[in-house]
């Protein structure tokens, strides 16, 4: 089975995968696409997820995050400070892929 975005990640076939597929192809959600995030970022969705009593909805993280970037996306008083945070962002990506060990 391939999915739209199978060209973007090299998932491998899990022994326990039904049928040969992927980790990836069984979580593979229509209209969704990977966007990763830090560390840091995903514990606040978590944190926001559980102050604002969303429970155990682990989806609420995915659902948050689409709403957050509708957001700036949509709001251009948001794009000044979203600018400057980039730097930071972009310096951080740097250093952790700088620091990933080869496989």
């Amino acid at each position: 089975m391939t999915t739209p975005n199978a060209t973007t990640h090299n998932a491998t076939t899990e022994t326990n995968a039904p049928s040969g597929l992927t980790r990836r192809d069984r979580e593979f959600i229509p209209g969704y696409r990977s966007v990763l995030v830090t560390e840091d970022i995903k514990a606040g969705l978590h944190g926001f997820r559980e102050q604002h009593g969303f429970g155990r909805e682990s989806h609420i993280e995915r659902c948050l995050a689409t709403a957050g970037l509708r957001m700036l996306l949509e709001d251009k008083q948001l794009h000044d400070r979203w600018l400057a945070l980039l730097g930071e962002a972009v310096a951080t990506d740097f250093q952790l892929v700088s620091s990933r060990k080869p496989r």
